[in-house]
């Protein structure tokens, strides 16, 4: 926030989120000359979603790829349809695959050897209407020549904007599985708004659902899982871990789900 044009030197800019926009972001500002905040109250963390990174990224930023960082190249997709029907697709570019607290650790750690100064704190509240933005960290308001928001699509700082409301979003469920494989699994279920995917990283699935936030009741997750832990989406070795994690999980994770 703040004029365009070209920053000059040593620009004080302050990012609100250190998630791998927000890094990236970093890191390509205090490799510009600018003195770069970075403040995010989680840092690097873990989440079944997030850490795929396709053709197009690697080839704009090759560190994506050429890096001792664990991770893992996919270059097959399976499409399962509601009714079983399914395709196997061969990409001709893999895509690379990170856990994402290590895709994110990465980036962070690389916005901080540029020169960033990486904060684990929770910016609470932006204020814009002064000639150069404010915002408040740790109980202490603080002013930046530009101050980026990367807090995510419900963060409810810039003044006169709005979060996304729930009926906008989809909500996510995932677990991780100690089981791995050489192919990424989409499937879609029958009278359900969303879909499945199992991601393979370095050691292990990522498996998750997506859907719509406010159209999934409660009741259909025990419907959501008969399928996720079946063998059109799970190796055979992960099964069993599966079923029984699932079973355990499902009804306390969901009755309470909105």
């Amino acid at each position: 926030m703040r004029g365009r044009g070209e920053l000059p030197n040593m620009t004080e800019i302050a990012i609100v989120g250190g998630g791998p926009s927000g890094a990236m972001c970093g890191e390509q500002l205090a490799r510009a000359g600018h003195s770069v905040h970075i403040f995010d109250e989680h840092l690097a963390w873990e989440k079944p979603c997030g850490g795929g990174l396709t053709h197009k990224a690697v080839e704009c930023f090759p560190f994506l790829l050429d890096n001792p960082y664990p991770k893992k190249l996919v270059s097959s997709i399976e499409l399962i349809s509601s009714n079983e029907q399914s395709v196997m697709l061969d990409m001709s570019h893999p895509i690379v695959i990170y856990s994402r607290t290590v895709l994110n650790g990465m980036l962070l750690e690389r916005a901080a050897d540029a020169g960033c100064k990486v904060q684990r704190s929770h910016v609470i509240s932006v204020d814009t209407a002064a000639a150069k933005p404010r915002y408040c960290v740790d109980g202490e308001w603080r002013t930046a020549d530009f101050l980026v928001l990367a807090a995510g699509a419900r963060n409810r700082l810039l003044p006169g904007t709005r979060p996304l409301e729930r009926d906008e979003l989809e909500m996510t469920q995932g677990y991780f599985v100690p089981q791995t494989c050489d192919a990424i699994t989409v499937k879609f279920l029958p009278h359900f708004e969303g879909y499945i995917w199992s991601f393979p990283r370095c050691d292990h699935l990522s498996v998750a659902f997506a859907a719509a936030w406010l159209r999934t009741p409660a009741r259909s997750c025990a419907h959501i899982y008969r399928a996720s832990y079946t063998k059109r989406i799970f190796p055979p070795r992960a099964r069993n871990f599966t079923a029984t994690f699932c079973r355990r999980r499902a009804n306390a994770r969901f009755r309470s789900a909105p």
